[in-house]
């Protein structure tokens, strides 16, 4: 089968070959921070896949899997373009959700946010030893809806789900594993791409037919009580949880005094 190759400013890459598609965030200076061009860019490649694809894998370069979206270009926007850039990491977790084969969130380092919506999205999450997961929306004011909130509970429950929220904390790799939001744990850093390697090849090894049969009976079951989200993705303390972010400092949210 053919190799396809496909870079964009040298933040992402795709890769297709043997079957296996793989897309790599590659913006280390930036903690593989994701741009709004950048969830476009995720969104279009991943609702594109060559028809060969039979695996799906999200990594990022350097040590980090992604923290999220770039808090700088948030703290530049108005309120409706950090909504328009929530929508558009929505829309990418659907289109992740609705692939017609499996997918895996190969996670080293940090998946944060957005970043950590983007693993949720995926089908399996295999971590090495120094993987963190967190949601830090309550530091920014980022008011959580539905549709996020969601694959959070399916995967953690309500409790843990609660508890990554309501502290803002990160969870390092080995509580990941027995949260059950990681799959499968490799604690030598020297053997992680082999392992990840090695976990396409036993989807690989697979029927095709089986998979995408339960692939598409999975979104039917899951997508028939999906809630929306509403029209704002931020509250009046959004500004402030931003400059503080900046800032590095201890944010003063305007909610506090009303």
């Amino acid at each position: 089968m053919p190799t396809i190759q496909v870079n964009t400013e040298e933040t992402l890459a795709l890769t297709v070959e043997q079957s296996v598609a793989r897309i790599v965030i590659n913006r280390p200076m930036r903690r593989n921070a994701l741009t709004e061009a950048m969830w476009e860019t995720l969104l279009e490649w991943v609702s594109h896949l060559p028809l060969h694809t039979r695996v799906l894998i999200i990594m990022g370069e350097g040590g980090v899997f992604t923290s999220g979206s770039d808090v700088r270009e948030l703290a530049k926007l108005p309120e409706d373009g950090v909504g328009r850039i929530f929508r558009l990491i929505e829309a990418t977790a659907r289109a992740i959700e609705a692939l017609p084969m499996p997918s895996v969130a190969a996670v080293t380092g940090l998946a944060l946010g957005g970043g950590l919506i983007l693993a949720l999205a995926c089908d399996l999450r295999i971590a090495s030893g120094r993987a963190q997961f967190g949601i830090p929306v309550g530091r920014l004011g980022i008011t959580l809806q539905p549709p996020f909130l969601q694959r959070l509970v399916q995967v953690l429950g309500l409790s843990c789900t609660k508890d990554l929220i309501y502290t803002g904390r990160t969870c390092k790799a080995e509580e990941a594993l027995r949260m059950g939001l990681v799959n499968y744990l490799v604690d030598d850093e020297s053997q992680f791409a082999q392992e990840v390697d090695k976990l396409a090849g036993k989807i690989l090894a697979q029927s095709p037919q089986s998979l995408r049969a339960v692939r598409y009976n999975m979104v039917r079951l899951l997508n028939s009580t999906v809630p929306e989200a509403a029209d704002s993705w931020v509250g009046s303390d959004f500004a402030e949880g931003i400059r503080a972010f900046i800032e590095k400092r201890s944010p003063i949210f305007p909610s506090e005094t009303q």
